[in-house]
């Protein structure tokens, strides 16, 4: 069914926290033993592993923008499919559409599941 609207708030305050960039307000929404599976690349164990590997990327632009398109929920699994809209340093934005799919256990994000297509962001940022 459609995300609630508690939900969707939820959504909201985790994709501000990704825009922020601030590690503490990001770490805080998942679990310690979080697992991140992005498109066909290797799974991240662990919270400190994904933060090791997503901080990086973030600090290489101005911000990354969700804009929420559609969110269902059923139980604690959520899915998002949104407007990555990345803004670089130098003033370009690069958008792109995903889906992100989300386990939550006890409040937090235990699974994240996302499906996106970066290569105009990579490319971007490379030329």
């Amino acid at each position: 069914m459609r995300a609630s609207e508690a939900t969707l708030k939820f959504l909201t305050r985790y994709y501000d926290a990704i825009e922020s960039a601030d590690r503490d307000r990001i770490s805080s929404y998942y679990t310690e033993d979080i697992t991140l599976t992005f498109g066909n690349d290797p799974a991240i164990h662990g919270r400190e592993k994904l933060l090791e590997v997503f901080i990086p990327i973030l600090r290489r632009v101005r911000s990354l923008h969700h804009d929420i398109a559609n969110a269902w929920e059923d139980g604690d699994v959520i899915i998002v499919e949104a407007i990555g809209v990345w803004n670089l340093l130098d003033g370009r934005s690069v958008s792109a559409n995903a889906v992100d799919i989300f386990v939550l256990t006890d409040g937090r994000f235990a699974e994240h599941r996302m499906v996106a297509d970066n290569t105009p962001l990579f490319s971007a940022l490379e030329g």
